[in-house]
């Protein structure tokens, strides 16, 4: 089987950008096809019946993947302003098998089993191989080819653009630390993200999602990798860099919006968790777009 068929493989049905607002309301839903949803920005819950009907729900943040499966009902809702990019294909599960053992050679490969078995909920991981500048492509070669493109040059381009995407959704799959959806650890970071500007303390969050504070200290270390306060800080430290990035804010403000204390604070947190000072990271971010974190901030699902 060679990249010539690999639009017969995979038929898409649906590709799109798409913002909304907290306010944007979805009714519950299913596709024919499989879903493919990149979250450019903001957070948003993804709420889903089981095969049992009962309602279940799962949290993803920005540059998170996630797949849904045809005939899953299911409905987004919006936790803040969010920009996705969704794509549908038909048959994604077997298709996607036949396709990447015939184009790199898989043979019982667990990962391609774990992200294709997946028939009655959605999965959710990072991405790690530049999910996000493909599909920006391919939403770019579909436009194009509206206008002007030659069809020969748009069908081998094509052809190219979604053997790179689907690679890289089987790799950023295939690096996540974590592959186990936990209901406890999403609640959590949920309620850190909507309350990061108060005093976060982990005896306030683990009441908050009713669970000892003993077994959520240790379940948070066990899922995410890092401790609940480091990860706290990781995720004040990525809004002040975000603010730092897209607005004109002074230290001070930008220190009080991502929930420090005070502008010393986020100085001393910045030189120690990414051996830069805030002004550095200001300084950087006006020439070109740095990897913030050391190795020890791991993925979080």
């Amino acid at each position: 089987m060679s990249l010539d068929n690999i639009d017969e493989l995979l038929k898409i049905n649906t590709f799109i950008k798409r913002k909304h607002t907290r306010e944007d309301r979805m009714d519950f839903h299913f596709h024919n096809s499989w879903e493919i949803l990149y979250i450019k920005k903001g957070n948003l819950k993804i709420i889903y019946k089981d095969k049992k009907e009962k309602i279940r729900e799962l949290n993803a943040f920005n540059n998170r993947i996630i797949l849904v499966p045809s005939n899953v009902v299911h409905r987004l809702e919006f936790l803040n302003d969010v920009e996705i990019m969704v794509l549908e294909i038909e048959d994604f599960n077997k298709s996607y098998i036949r396709y990447l053992k015939s184009m790199y050679g898989f043979r019982n490969d667990k990962t391609i089993k774990e992200l294709t078995s997946s028939s009655v909920f959605p999965t959710i991981f990072k991405d790690v191989d530049n999910i996000e500048g493909k599909m920006n492509s391919l939403i770019k070669l579909e436009k194009d080819h509206n206008s002007n493109v030659n069809n020969e040059i748009y069908n081998l381009e094509h052809k190219l653009l979604l053997k790179d995407l689907l690679f890289a959704i089987y790799f950023s799959y295939k690096n996540m630390p974590i592959k186990k959806n936990n209901t406890y650890i999403n609640n959590c970071i949920t309620y850190i993200y909507d309350h990061i500007c108060d005093e976060l303390t982990i005896s306030k969050i683990a009441s908050e999602i009713d669970i000892s504070e003993v077994y959520l200290k240790k379940l948070f270390k066990n899922v995410v990798g890092m401790t609940l306060h480091k990860y706290i800080n990781k995720i004040k430290i990525e809004q002040a860099v975000e603010y730092f990035k897209t607005t004109s804010l002074n230290g001070n403000d930008v220190a009080v919006k991502s929930g420090f204390k005070n502008y010393n604070i986020l100085y001393k947190c910045f030189v120690r968790e990414l051996g830069k000072t805030p002004k550095e990271i200001k300084d950087e971010l006006k020439i070109k777009p740095i990897q913030y974190f050391n190795r020890e901030f791991k993925a979080i699902v």
